[in-house]
């Protein structure tokens, strides 16, 4: 599935934030930026086809070098990451970013998450992980805790 994306410019939408602004239920996450690192293409475009049907726009990505040029050019509400993948972890471009002072809700996700992965991504706020296979609404409630929805 090739990746939607939006202009690299393009702001996040405040207005989805706003109390005042009804969500529709249906895609409750309309007019926000998803960035999915997963180096699986079947994978991949399940779950960009998940968040897309709940109103994301998605960049779906399979290397980390790619990923960061996404997250430099702003505009990203959610990381959804494999934790393995070639080059750096999703546990340590998550920790880069923290030490960046950017704090990006992130879901970690794997087939095989070493125990040691999983405790240090519990550390860290905004973070959840999922181990593969995952449902929808399991996707869906992970987002929305690291979302705070």
């Amino acid at each position: 599935m090739p990746h939607h994306q939006p202009p690299a410019c393009s702001p996040a939408n405040k207005a989805a934030e706003s109390p005042s602004v009804a969500r529709d239920p249906v895609r409750p996450y309309a007019g926000r930026r998803a960035l999915l690192l997963e180096d699986d293409a079947y994978v991949r475009d399940i779950c960009a086809r998940s968040l897309v049907k709940i109103g994301f726009d998605v960049v779906a990505l399979a290397d980390t070098r790619e990923a960061w040029r996404a997250l430099e050019a702003g505009g990203v509400d959610l990381l959804v990451t494999d934790h393995h993948m070639p080059g750096n972890t999703g546990l340590e471009l998550i920790e880069k970013l923290r030490e960046r002072q950017v704090a990006i809700p992130s879901i970690l996700i794997s087939g095989n998450m070493p125990l040691s992965a999983s405790a240090a991504a519990r550390k860290l706020r905004g973070v959840r992980t999922m181990n593969k296979p995952f449902s929808m609404a399991d996707l869906k409630q992970a987002i929305g805790e690291v979302m705070g929805h």
